[in-house]
């Protein structure tokens, strides 16, 4: 192998090399960026349930309040 060769061959190899290193960046970005949005739908609804069962229990106090009366 020729050393024009063997340079050819080099290049290509780190390019090869770079190109998968850059697809692997792009499907980690994406598998957070989906693991953020499952994280924030979760977070969401515990908020949302959190919301439901305060005013559950507001509205179940003012009847055990009434009832007292």
């Amino acid at each position: 192998m020729t050393p024009h060769e063997r340079l050819a061959l080099q290049e290509a190899l780190q390019a090869e090399a770079e190109s998968r290193r850059e697809a692997m960046r792009r499907q980690e970005q994406a598998f957070c960026a989906v693991v953020c949005v499952v994280c924030l739908i979760i977070i969401g609804a515990v908020a949302v349930g959190a919301g439901f069962r305060s005013v559950r229990n507001m509205i179940e106090a003012r009847q055990a309040h009434e009832v007292r009366k």
